[in-house]
């Protein structure tokens, strides 16, 4: 009887957590909803302000683009929160396919590769010139990585270098992505995927995340599958291995 109560206790439990859980959610959402619309607005005059035609004086234009780029900052966070709250109510659908890995890290890359020029990083690659495939989604792959590599620019920017490779590992694929910036302490490196963590502690204080960035990885990673851990030697190497076992001789 004493072992029944303590069940149906752990059960009322675990329903009340559930329950918090999804009202947190909805206020997340629903905050985010209601301020979307008025952000908006403020990023379109901004936009309209900073059109050739209006001629604003120098000094004037300077704080209507801080004004245009921060509104848009907030609304990228915001769409975040969206993304976010789809993927752990279970909303979000991942088109699988067949896709290249080795093809998206090239994509990826190139896309990045001027900004990483311009922020001094030296730029190390070891990708297959070969096709290796998986069965996952396109889109979230790309978001994956994207997110991988602004992390490295946001938090890696004072070793000034980002290495991404892919490789077939056991039964499976790995990617990964290394900086050599500040690093994690041994002690945060567990923390570093929980919603709303930027660990501004242990990373470099002169970039500013939404905290959100690593944890949507963490769930299109595990959507498909896929697992990701991180290890970190501060001031040496930092690296993200994600890896998927799947068969990759699709």
């Amino acid at each position: 009887a004493r072992v029944n109560r303590l069940l149906e206790l752990q059960g009322s439990l675990t329903a009340r957590a559930r329950l918090q859980e999804e009202r947190e959610r909805r206020m997340l959402v629903n905050i985010s909803h209601d301020l979307k619309t008025p952000l908006t607005v403020v990023y379109g005059y901004a936009e309209m302000l900073l059109a050739p035609e209006q001629n604003l004086a120098p000094a004037v234009r300077t704080k209507v683009e801080k004004i245009y780029a921060k509104t848009r900052d907030v609304l990228d966070m915001l769409l975040l929160f969206f993304d976010l709250a789809k993927m752990e109510s279970g909303e979000l659908q991942m088109e699988k396919a067949k896709i290249d890995v080795c093809e998206i890290c090239r994509s990826e890359l190139a896309g990045y590769y001027e900004m990483l020029q311009d922020a001094g990083f030296t730029v190390e690659a070891s990708i297959p010139e070969e096709e290796l495939y998986m069965n996952g989604d396109a889109q979230a792959m790309k978001r994956i990585l994207g997110n991988l590599i602004q992390n490295a620019l946001r938090y890696g920017a004072d070793g000034r270098y980002l290495g991404i490779s892919v490789a077939r590992e056991d039964r499976g694929l790995a990617i990964r992505v290394t900086d050599r910036g500040k690093g994690i302490v041994e002690e945060n490196q567990d923390k570093i995927f929980e919603r709303l963590t930027t660990l501004e502690d242990s990373r470099n204080k002169k970039y500013q995340g939404s905290g959100l960035g690593l944890t949507i990885t963490k769930r299109l990673t595990e959507a498909m599958g896929g697992s990701i851990r991180v290890k970190s030697r501060p001031y040496r190497e930092t690296v993200f291995t994600l890896f998927f076992p799947q068969d990759v001789q699709m």
